[in-house]
């Protein structure tokens, strides 16, 4: 089914009418959910932490991120698979973005937003390192 008859048969459900958005509770939605599921926090907390709080300080231009665990997505087989692989040293953070970056109607991106996403994740990876240090081996 072509994307735009499929976007026209859902909107004949909602009870909106033109030029009318449907806004997502934020309670519910953060705009980074960090999925840890499957993680062995024990061991593996101080990264989750460490990731999640880098994140958090970056400053973007529309204010600061969301960003919060297990909210709506806990992580997905890839993660599963590592962690009951490698338990000891195998460690996912599996990340989900509410769709701001994009326009979900017509799937065109918002390159500003996409590329203050991208500078916040670099950010975040001198701290997420810094715990991983910090990890005693198996």
């Amino acid at each position: 089914m072509p994307w735009d008859v499929l976007h026209v048969g859902l909107a004949k459900h909602l009870p909106l009418t033109f030029g009318q958005t449907v806004v997502a509770p934020e309670a519910d939605n953060p705009e980074v959910n960090v999925g840890t599921g499957s993680l062995n926090s024990e061991r593996f907390g101080g990264i989750v932490t460490a990731f999640m709080g880098a994140l958090q300080a970056q400053r973007v231009p529309w204010g600061t991120l969301d960003v919060r665990e297990n909210v709506r997505f806990f992580g997905g087989n890839l993660a599963q698979w590592v962690h009951e692989n490698y338990p000891e040293t195998g460690t996912v953070l599996a990340l989900e973005f509410k769709k701001t970056f994009m326009d979900e109607w017509n799937g065109i991106p918002d390159e500003e937003h996409l590329r203050a996403l991208n500078a916040a994740l670099r950010e975040t990876v001198p701290a997420t390192l810094a715990a991983l240090d910090k990890l005693e081996a198996p």
